[in-house]
């Protein structure tokens, strides 16, 4: 038998059966229960979008808040006089204390440079205007903290 004969008649087994499965589907589309459970499908998959779309958002703007915060909190602590020298000289006294580079980086993460940047007032009015009002808790202290590093490199190089 050829493949065209073939395809004939598999053609004419087939189309009875699609034919019958598009009248249950019609029939079943007009069932007010199938209705009703398409729809509770259709909704959550939008409710489940919006939800993911909603904390997308949400997310996206709180990574931006802690970017933009910790920029600014970098700029001000390089280019504040009082700020530098403080955290130059932190970092002096703890390499001749012998500390290492990230013992240093914690110190200056976690002390130095947040206490030293608490009673900048246009920081914290920058800091205010990106929307949270607590907004030093956005500020990824340790990327400030890196950005002195290179003294702490310098200060070990010229102890040797």
């Amino acid at each position: 038998m050829s493949e065209e004969k073939n395809d004939e008649k598999n053609e004419e087994k087939v189309a009875p059966l699609v034919a019958g499965a598009a009248r249950v589907g019609a029939a079943a589309a007009k069932n007010p229960k199938v209705q009703q459970a398409a729809g509770n499908l259709i909704g959550g998959a939008v409710s489940g979008m919006m939800q993911k779309k909603s904390f997308d958002t949400a997310w996206s703007l709180m990574l931006k808040d802690m970017a933009t915060a910790t920029r600014s909190a970098e700029l001000w602590a390089q280019n504040t006089e009082s700020i530098y020298f403080t955290t130059i000289n932190a970092i002096q006294s703890a390499v001749n204390m012998g500390e290492s580079r990230d013992e240093v980086k914690t110190l200056l993460a976690t002390k130095v440079l947040p206490a030293a940047m608490m009673d900048i007032e246009g920081f914290h009015e920058e800091l205010s205007g990106y929307g949270e009002v607590d907004a030093m808790s956005d500020v990824d202290w340790e990327e400030v903290a890196e950005g002195f590093m290179d003294y702490y490199d310098d200060a070990t190089e010229n102890m040797a």
